[in-house]
């Protein structure tokens, strides 16, 4: 298979001491199989989390199927999955072979002496297409969230603490999702 990526960053101050910046970060991305056959599953693009589209669980987003079945256990059986085709517990994400995430962010300083500034963010963004590499990008199929948080450019590196909140969030979705990272978005 075969990939292709494109990733555009932007930095643009809104105020001239620089104490107000605007940035965008933006990501193409396209998978294809050189002879027919499916695209690993490792390979394929999920998006959510703190390094995509923020206010999802990690990798919640992009193509998925309902997941069914019975297990036998020692001493009694179980099922995975249920009987209700629109039963939210039952969805396996499995990627896609296309992605499109977009991060809209405006960062001030709150201490500049240590380093520490605030965020506000908007991202969208989706993963899309088949396992063999087909299906297009839909635009309205993009996932929207907003949010906030705290950075720190600490003596070990930069510290991320961000909320939020997913636009239209599914039944199956958190209202909010508090990520932790070291290093930074873009």
């Amino acid at each position: 298979f075969y990939e292709l990526k494109a990733n555009f960053r932007g930095f643009y101050p809104l105020v001239k001491s620089e104490s107000l910046i605007f940035k965008y970060n933006g990501t193409l991305g396209h998978l294809g199989s050189t002879d027919g056959s499916i695209i690993p599953y490792i390979h394929r693009y999920r998006a959510g989390g703190i390094n995509s589209v923020r206010g999802y669980d990690w990798y919640s987003l992009g193509p998925s199927v309902r997941a069914t079945g019975q297990r036998q256990g020692e001493q009694s059986s179980y099922w995975i999955g249920s009987d209700d085709p629109t039963s939210v517990e039952d969805r396996l994400v499995i990627g896609g072979t296309k992605t499109w995430i977009n991060n809209f962010e405006i960062e001030a300083p709150l201490v500049r002496a240590a380093g520490i500034s605030t965020v506000v963010f908007f991202d969208a963004g989706n993963a899309f297409g088949d396992i063999y590499g087909e299906g297009m990008i839909d635009p309205l199929g993009l996932r929207t969230a907003y949010g906030f948080g705290v950075r720190w450019f600490s003596p070990m590196g930069p510290l991320r603490f961000e909320w939020g909140f997913p636009i239209n969030p599914r039944d199956d979705e958190r209202n909010v999702v508090f990520d932790f990272s070291m290093g930074s978005l873009f």
